[in-house]
């Protein structure tokens, strides 16, 4: 195998997903016990120190990492914010992480985009670490259990992902789909 072939083989694989770059840890997995969230200040919701698992014990638990100037992430908090209305009074709750963003910016943007549930600021990223969070919009479901329910784009977060983790069923309905032949039957 040729130098040239071998580089093409790599960057191949790791454009697939198939290898990441070591950062020391791991990236949690579906099932596993969620990490501890350390976040750095509190921009809306309650106490820095009542953010937590244990305070959040029975609840599902959106975590959304973003940023001020991740175009994508701004385009996301329309859809996050309809789903937080339709969640409204139910045990769901939704936590925007904001990555390596000041105060003074965060408070910026929510007065020209407010955000729905609680904003917080990761300024050391040892929470998007925790949760491979290294590009962004970037979202972790926890189930009312305190495991990882799975890792989605944020619009891949629909009404029916979070009922159905409200439910006790899985986020994505794994049954197969009847064959459909080429004339869409």
């Amino acid at each position: 195998m040729t130098r040239t072939t071998f580089l093409v083989i790599i960057l191949a694989l790791f454009s697939m997903g198939q290898i990441r770059p070591f950062q020391g840890k791991t990236r949690p997995r579906t099932g596993d016990v969620a990490p501890a969230i350390h976040l750095a200040k509190v921009v809306q919701g309650p106490e820095l120190a009542d953010i937590n698992f244990e305070s959040l014990k029975g609840k599902i638990v959106v975590l959304e990492f973003w940023a001020t100037w991740c175009a994508p992430c701004i385009d996301s908090i329309p859809h996050l914010n309809e789903l937080a209305d339709h969640f409204e009074g139910q045990p769901v709750q939704f936590i925007s992480i904001a990555k390596r963003d000041s105060l003074a910016k965060v408070k910026k943007l929510l007065k020209r985009k407010p955000i729905k549930g609680w904003v917080a600021l990761d300024e050391n990223d040892k929470t998007s670490s925790a949760y491979g969070a290294n590009s962004i919009p970037h979202s972790a479901i926890i189930g009312k259990d305190g495991k990882i329910v799975g890792f989605f784009y944020p619009r891949r977060i629909t009404e029916q992902v979070l009922q159905n983790i409200i439910d006790g069923k899985p986020p994505i309905d794994s049954k197969p789909q009847p064959a459909v032949d080429n004339a869409g039957h």
